[in-house]
């Protein structure tokens, strides 16, 4: 998410950034206002958090600005829908600012296997 409002030229920039970096730009999804989301199929949360870093890195080399949050999620051995998914980053997200601009959530699958076991 932009913490600010780009302006078209901004887009642009990350956009080809994301071209750059990501090698399946076909999972990239424009999100809610000035917002998207990529899901890397495959990767475990510290290679996201890597790439969302390099991501970050050429985007502000470009710009000349740290205009970019990040919220980071991953399945992690737990059966979730995609909408669970884009609701714990969108979580991790909305606690993202300027001093901590990427939030990745770490899960543990064991404590959430035990918590829906004792619970349904």
């Amino acid at each position: 998410r932009f913490n600010q409002k780009p302006d078209p030229s901004v887009w642009k920039i990350t956009g080809e950034a994301v071209v750059n970096i990501f090698s399946s730009s076909d999972l990239v999804f424009e999100g809610k206002k000035d917002s998207f989301h990529i899901i890397f199929p495959d990767k475990t949360l510290k290679e996201a958090l890597r790439l969302v870093t390099t991501l970050f890195q050429e985007v502000s080399m470009r710009t000349g600005k740290n205009i970019l949050y990040a919220g980071i999620t991953s399945r992690n051995g737990r059966l979730l829908t995609p909408g669970r998914l884009f609701s714990e980053a969108d979580t991790a997200l909305s606690k993202a600012d300027d001093e901590e601009n990427i939030i990745a959530l770490e899960t543990d699958p064991d404590r959430y296997r035990d918590f829906v076991n004792n619970n349904l």
